[in-house]
């Protein structure tokens, strides 16, 4: 079985937002196993407590948080006073990712592939004619 989930967990406040953050979760259940996979748009995070939380309300056996990169999101969550408490809020959050991921769980197969994407890697930046580094998909005439 599997589900997936994805959850804004973006604080409310007044500043703008460009972006909002999320978390996404798939949760597998595979030989008696359940296991929960939580990305989220944070630079770092790490929670015993929703470890805990999920092991007791939901049965998961593991739960595995995977932060992104990025440059917009708090670094320390709870650090601070410019933070206030988000690591509680974060926390609540996940907890509800993977929630509803079980909620919309399906019968499901795992399976595994192979398949050259070369667009994906590739070096952003070129050094053009006046010697000067632009990303790759900027025209030399901007």
């Amino acid at each position: 079985m599997a589900g997936t989930a994805k959850v804004s967990i973006t604080p409310d406040t007044d500043e703008p937002l460009h972006d909002p953050v999320r978390a996404r979760s798939p949760v597998l259940a595979v030989s008696g196993e359940r296991l929960a996979f939580v990305a989220l748009d944070l630079a770092t995070s790490a929670s015993e407590n929703v470890e805990n939380i999920c092991k007791e309300r939901f049965g998961i056996d593991k739960v595995f948080l995977c932060s992104s990169h990025n440059h917009t999101a708090p670094s320390k969550p709870g650090k601070g006073p410019e933070f206030g408490n988000l690591k509680a809020f974060y926390e609540k959050r996940i907890v509800l990712a993977v929630e509803t991921a079980l909620t919309n769980t399906f019968p499901a197969r795992i399976s595994a592939g192979r398949r050259s994407f070369p667009q994906l890697g590739f070096k952003r930046l070129i050094v053009r004619e006046d010697g000067h580094s632009r990303e790759s998909w900027m025209g030399d005439g901007l």
